[in-house]
């Protein structure tokens, strides 16, 4: 009988903690839903370049074994508001140029900090050579994970 009762409270305490778990996740990812839809919209009001978020990309990185992968979240800051449309219209040919050099890269291309400049301008120049009526100014990283 006092077996059953701890295998019970075991059961409620996994039970709850669980729920409670479950619950910081799903806000974290509305929140940060919620996030990218402010960060567009107060950019777009203050009169600075328009920004258009990505979404996250998970891919493995070239190492040997194929044992790390990066977790990227962008966002593309436009020269024109009109671009928007354009990268909406291409957003399959977008998000194939992005997933075909992340997977080039090697931990060691991306560790430091001028690694990372370096992808940013390769993930820029690749982008806007899809690009007909304007440009991508800025990249930015929303989250860069490396595990």
């Amino acid at each position: 009988m006092i077996v059953g009762a701890v295998f019970l409270l075991l059961m409620l305490g996994t039970g709850v903690a669980f729920f409670v778990l479950w619950g910081k996740v799903s806000a974290s990812k509305s929140n940060n839903i919620a996030f990218r839809e402010n960060v567009a919209e107060s950019t777009l009001s203050t009169g600075r370049k328009k920004v258009f978020p990505l979404k996250t990309f998970v891919v493995n990185l070239a190492d040997v074994g194929g044992k790390r992968y990066l977790r990227l979240g962008m966002v593309l800051e436009l020269d024109d508001v009109a671009l928007a449309s354009e990268i909406e219209e291409n957003l399959p040919h977008v998000r194939d140029k992005i997933l075909m050099l992340l997977p080039s890269k090697t931990f060691d291309d991306i560790k430091t900090f001028e690694g990372k400049m370096m992808l940013k301008k390769e993930i820029m120049n690749s982008l806007n050579s899809l690009l007909k009526e304007g440009k991508i100014s800025n990249l930015y990283f929303e989250e860069f994970v490396v595990q």
